[in-house]
């Protein structure tokens, strides 16, 4: 790492934005919520079936961390769209 990371590593535990960051932790069942969801799309949902658990936490993560029903269907046709190339998350 170089210097400049580790002097804001340490600014960040200095000013408590290190213990402070959002940490969301994505579980099995709101995978598979995140994948009752996807299920329709065809083939996007056999796609995000063969990708990693940790590939597949993050789309699930990603859609559920919306806060509105309009920014959830938005994220929704982004991963769609991707699944569907077979691509993972950005």
């Amino acid at each position: 790492m170089t210097r400049q990371g580790l002097e804001a590593i340490e600014r960040a535990r200095k000013n408590g934005l290190w213990d402070s960051a959002k940490r969301t932790i994505i579980d099995d069942g709101q995978i598979r919520l995140f994948e009752e969801i996807v299920r329709p799309h065809e083939p996007a949902y056999a796609n995000f079936l063969a990708m990693s658990h940790s590939v597949q936490r993050t789309y699930a993560g990603f859609y559920l961390d919306a806060k509105s029903e309009r920014t959830r269907q938005a994220r929704l046709e982004k991963i769609i769209e991707r699944l569907n190339k077979k691509l993972k998350p950005m």
